[in-house]
């Protein structure tokens, strides 16, 4: 007979096994030999009251053990996760990348070098006619309230159409240039200049120039926080080139941006205004995304960048993925599919609508709010659009990992009386026109105007040397599904890996 002693129960019941036994005789060995809960109690139990209690606890185990089981597994499959807050700190930090766009998209003095049409439209917006006094009591909402655009929605519209017309070099040339605005530049107290700017055309605002893309240059970073280790800019407006019909408000559109991420100044942007001073203090905030199945994040390559991306091509930034890019981007291949022509308000033929344009062998053209059927097609997929009834929803998901900045600006007048001069000779030192129409002659009064509508100053910065970083991960591991599975075994019944190995000698014998 061969002799085995029982791995659970080391120094109790030695478990003699022979060839022989049979089934219920290995059993009742195994019974009284393992810690396992409810067996032993089942074997020793002198009476059969004893034994059917000692039955029922041992099943009520296991139907508690497989009610805990379920609800684990069910828990793990739900892919919980835990959002974390983490600060950390820095020595130095990547400076982000700064966008300006003046307010006025076509100098009046070249307007004449932009197109007939556009320059009609702007001759029809600024004819004056005699005002009228507007009687709110003669609106009636069921008819005509929401059924027309106002004046100025209206002009943009025609302008905007006439302008995506334009090759990209004719709007560069009739944009306000960099050259002509920029009075001064500094990074750290460092003079920079227009070379440190790349330059891409905005279908609002013209001609915008972003500091610090990477495209150019490798990536500044500053060591330390406020003003002075941060970008200062002056600027010069060119009010006396205004279109007023296109410009209602004199300033610059600023957006602070990631390197890789596309600005879009009409919707991030931040006004800075003449005679004054605008300081605009950073903080960096990272998000990064649980990856599937717990998130639904994706790490976006070069080619699906292209394909989700319509901004991916621009010539001088080194735009990446983005969640809003790409939205723009599903929100555009929509409209050609639907309604066979290009939203005003993004591109429309790059390599991202190579496949929706496959369609239409002769070309789509833009869509017209004059064009009646093309409107209506437009407002039905813009609904379909906030239903997310379009595949937006399911070809565009947030990047694993991403950067943003939160803002904080406040405002000061500038620039000060006594800092006045200085500040003109900047200006005059900038340009030669500026030299001789700033001149000494000038009275101050007039100097100070001047910098009321046309100076600009503004400095941007970090208010801390830190960052928080937003990580959610998953809450519900493999490790902690065993965990809680050996917890369970071992609660109920007793169980362990142990008692399985020894349930397997005893089903295959000796």
């Amino acid at each position: 007979m061969t002799k085995k002693s029982c791995q659970s129960c080391s120094g109790r019941l030695s478990l003699d096994v022979s060839p022989k036994d049979s089934p219920k005789l290995k059993l009742r060995q195994y019974a009284d030999a393992c810690y396992m809960h409810g067996p032993s109690a089942i074997a020793r139990s002198v009476n059969i009251v004893r034994m059917s209690v000692w039955i029922l606890v041992f099943l009520s185990g296991w139907g508690m053990t497989i009610w805990q089981l379920t609800e684990l597994i069910k828990k793990f499959y739900t892919y919980p996760t835990s959002t974390n807050l983490i600060l950390n700190s820095n020595g130095s930090m990547l400076f982000p990348a700064v966008t300006i766009c003046n307010s006025n998209p076509v100098r009046k003095s070249l307007l004449s070098s932009t197109s007939t049409d556009i320059e009609n439209i702007i001759t029809a917006a600024d004819t004056t006619s005699a005002p009228q006094v507007w009687d709110w009591n003669t609106v009636d909402d069921n008819t005509t309230f929401y059924d027309s655009f106002d004046k100025d929605t209206s002009v943009n519209f025609e302008f905007s159409y006439a302008y995506s017309t334009l090759d990209d070099s004719t709007k560069t040339a009739a944009g306000h240039q960099l050259e002509d605005m920029l009075v001064s530049c500094s990074f750290k107290g460092k003079s920079c200049s227009p070379s440190n700017f790349s330059h891409f055309v905005h279908y609002k605002y013209g001609n915008c120039y972003t500091f610090n893309s990477g495209f150019n240059s490798s990536v500044v970073q500053t060591e330390k926080t406020g003003p002075i280790y941060g970008l200062t800019m002056e600027l010069y407006l060119e009010q006396d080139e205004y279109v007023g019909s296109l410009a209602p408000d004199a300033g610059i559109r600023l957006t602070v941006h990631n390197q890789t991420s596309m600005p879009f100044p009409e919707e991030n942007g931040i006004n800075l205004a003449p005679g004054f001073k605008t300081g605009i203090a950073l903080k960096l905030t990272e998000v990064i995304r649980a990856k599937p199945p717990h998130g639904e994040c994706k790490d976006y390559t070069e080619a699906e960048n292209l394909i989700n991306n319509a901004w991916a091509e621009e010539d001088e930034l080194s735009v990446q993925y983005s969640y809003v890019a790409c939205q723009k981007t599903c929100f555009q291949k929509s409209l050609i599919r639907y309604c066979g022509c290009c939203s005003l308000d993004y591109p429309c033929s790059r390599v991202t609508f190579n496949e929706v344009l496959s369609a239409y062998p002769n070309g789509v053209d833009w869509c017209l709010y004059s064009n009646e059927s093309q409107a209506d097609c437009e407002l039905t997929v813009l609904d379909k659009y906030e239903k997310s009834e379009l595949p937006c929803s399911s070809s565009c998901v947030p990047p694993c990992d991403e950067t943003e900045y939160t803002t904080a600006v406040s405002m000061s007048a500038w620039p000060s009386n006594e800092y006045l001069d200085t500040a003109i000779n900047d200006f005059r030192s900038s340009s030669s026109a500026l030299f001789s129409s700033l001149s000494t002659a000038v009275s101050s009064s007039a100097r100070r105007d001047f910098m009321n509508e046309n100076g600009v100053k503004v400095e941007i910065y970090y208010r801390y040397l830190n960052y928080e970083v937003i990580q959610t991960e998953a809450s519900y591991a493999v490790e902690d599904l065993l965990s809680d599975i050996g917890g369970q075994l071992g609660l109920w019944i007793g169980l362990s890996i142990v008692s399985l190995f020894e349930i397997i000698e005893i089903s295959i014998g000796p």
